[in-house]
């Protein structure tokens, strides 16, 4: 392993952030959102806080980086801070030199450090295998494709994960300058959409919203094919008109992972867990 790296911690200058999103687009090329717009959004703008992160650098090139963004949600009712890791990225030719882990695991001692008790992570076929090297698997997210609204039983259970989204982490999440997003009025509850990137076919980023939560109403009309993807047990699927996403069709595998940052045994239970699109970062 060569001693010429240097890991730096993410310094948020906007240099850096154009460094970062060159480099990510270099590595992800089907994700032309990943501008430098988007990476001041979501590292800087969020109100729970700016993101965390680990850069990796040889001789002065940014070569690597990972980035978890601040959340708050409810394990078994008591409030939580964590994060939410992201773009963890490496250039192909150093890929075999440990770079994502040497970038991700002082951002992890430092959000524990910082109080952070957990990060979750959402995984594909790449990234689902190391990710389970230092993450717990939860479980993967149904992918779902129907018509109409999905329907909803009975919640006679306690979440034993879900997110918090506060008015202002609302308004802040709903700013993203690459979506157009859409809200959608369903008696008193409120129904987030996005495009998926498919004509005709929209996806459900959350459903169930509490009307006075919402601060603006975006109108966009929903394509007439949604897609669904996430954990929500209340979800009556057999009275839905939604059949599960062929494999060919699902945008990955969508494995849900969870790590403990308190030294002790926090682990969500998987049929009991509320997480919906909008709350990692698909759409």
């Amino acid at each position: 392993m060569s001693d010429d790296f240097e890991f730096r911690p993410l310094d948020h200058s906007p240099a850096e952030v154009e460094r970062i999103s060159a480099l990510l687009r270099e590595v992800f090329p089907h994700a032309p959102y990943l501008t430098p717009d988007y990476l001041r959004w979501r590292y800087l703008d969020n109100p729970e806080g700016r993101a965390l992160g680990w850069n990796a650098f040889l001789g002065g090139e940014m070569i690597g980086h990972c980035a978890g963004q601040p959340l708050t949600a409810s394990l078994e009712g008591a409030p939580h801070r964590g994060i939410l890791l992201l773009n963890t990225a490496a250039r192909r030719q150093y890929m075999r030199q440990n770079v994502t882990r040497r970038t991700s695991d002082p951002m992890f001692e430092e959000a524990a450090r910082q109080g952070y008790s957990f990060a979750i992570a959402v995984g594909n076929a790449f990234s689902t295998k190391p990710l389970l090297t230092r993450f717990a698997m939860v479980g993967p997210l149904e992918a779902r494709i129907g018509v109409g609204w999905p329907a909803r039983g009975p919640r006679n259970f306690t979440p034993s994960f879900e997110r918090i989204w506060t008015p202002e982490a609302l308004r802040w999440r709903l700013s993203n300058p690459e979506r157009a997003y859409g809200v959608r009025a369903r008696g008193t509850n409120l129904t987030v959409v996005s495009p998926s990137g498919r004509p005709g076919t929209s996806a459900i980023l959350y459903d169930g919203l509490n009307a006075w939560d919402m601060p603006s109403n975006r109108n966009r009309t929903p394509g007439p094919l949604r897609v669904w993807l996430g954990l929500d047990p209340s979800i009556a699927w057999r009275r839905s008109a939604y059949v599960r996403m062929p494999d060919r069709l699902r945008p990955s595998p969508l494995n849900l992972v969870f790590k403990d940052l308190t030294g002790g045994a926090l682990q969500p239970d998987v049929g009991r867990i509320l997480f919906r699109a909008m709350d990692f970062d698909p759409f």
